[in-house]
């Protein structure tokens, strides 16, 4: 019976990826045929931004310039691998960048793990993964910092998780904080989002301890939020 949920767990999390890519796969021929290069397709989520940031890639590349009018941390990494393989091609850069999804994919499964070490749980989590539609939006079709922005968020909570139950673990602080770091870097608001978590999290515990109830507390932060 364990080994059978065993291969589920991973047997769904390969069709994930599997399904996502084929998604990638399937809108850079359809923005082929529109006449958007590969990048992204009229009408759906992300089009100016994915724009934006492969023509700064691209100039990059070919002037040897580094330029990041955007200020995220994702045109100069993506900068940083085309110069390292040589190469500007829309489907390339697009394929790399996947590489964000299937490292957040990994660590949702690490923190599902953490919280209810119950396999059945994280097949059930990867499972509505599979039906997601913004998500499949925000990965596969625009030229974006989503999924690497996912993977920081979601190495920021895996880390502090850790924390908590090995205490002055001083590994896991540093990578909490590398983590939080980059996630600012690619998006500012969702490493505030992070923190302000940390936050609520803080005083939860510490009006508990003082043996105070502690759910309008966190109702009215969740309000003001």
């Amino acid at each position: 019976m364990k080994q059978n949920k065993i291969l589920e767990f991973y047997v769904v999390k390969i069709l994930i990826i599997l399904e996502y890519f084929i998604i990638l796969v399937l809108g850079y021929f359809l923005s082929i045929n529109q006449g958007n290069l590969g990048i992204a397709i009229d009408g759906l989520m992300g089009q100016n931004d994915s724009f934006a940031y492969y023509s700064q890639i691209s100039t990059n590349l070919s002037l040897g310039t580094n330029l990041n009018y955007t200020g995220t941390y994702f045109v100069p990494m993506m900068t940083l691998v085309g110069r390292i393989f040589h190469t500007d091609s829309v489907f390339f850069l697009k394929t790399f960048n996947f590489l964000g999804f299937i490292l957040m994919i990994s660590t949702i499964g690490l923190i599902v793990k953490q919280v209810s070490y119950n396999l059945k749980t994280s097949t059930n989590v990867f499972k509505r993964i599979i039906l997601f539609p913004s998500m499949i939006l925000a990965i596969s079709i625009p030229f974006g910092r989503d999924g690497w922005i996912y993977l920081f968020f979601f190495l920021s909570v895996y880390f502090l998780l850790k924390l908590q139950d090995i205490k002055n673990n001083k590994l896991y602080l540093v990578l909490f904080f590398i983590s939080l770091y980059l996630l600012f870097k690619f998006r500012e608001y969702a490493g505030v989002s992070v923190l302000l978590g940390l936050f609520i999290n803080f005083f939860d515990l510490h009006i508990k301890k003082k043996g105070h109830n502690s759910n309008f507390f966190v109702f009215f932060i969740y309000c003001l939020v």
